[in-house]
């Protein structure tokens, strides 16, 4: 989903945010993916950029929105940068992924 031909937009954050709730390992490739799948995924991503947007955003120490405010994403996030902590889901251990030379975090028990 990092390919920015395929799917323009996602990010890290936010796929590896859809790739947790889709309960799918970030390192599979899309052609592998059935179409029940694809489906969980799309639907995925629609729920986490939906929840981004409820919460002005995913905020690093130098993103503000129009208004000047941080967006409040960032507690609400399952998996991006949590690693070493409990999964929220099932208590798993948290672990990374190096995939296209980024980082991606993910629950090994939650993904498959």
């Amino acid at each position: 989903m990092l390919d920015q031909k395929l799917i323009s937009g996602l990010g890290n954050i936010y796929s590896d945010e859809s790739c947790f709730y889709a309960g799918i390992k970030p390192q599979r490739p899309a052609g592998t993916l059935k179409k029940p799948e694809i489906k969980k995924l799309f639907t995925a991503i629609l729920k986490v950029l939906t929840k981004s947007l409820k919460y002005r955003g995913t905020s690093s120490e130098t993103y503000v929105d129009a208004y000047g405010r941080e967006g409040g994403f960032v507690p609400h996030l399952m998996v991006y940068g949590r690693l070493g902590e409990d999964c929220r889901k099932c208590g798993s251990k948290l672990i990374k992924l190096k995939i296209g030379g980024r980082t991606s975090i993910h629950c090994p028990h939650c993904q498959k």
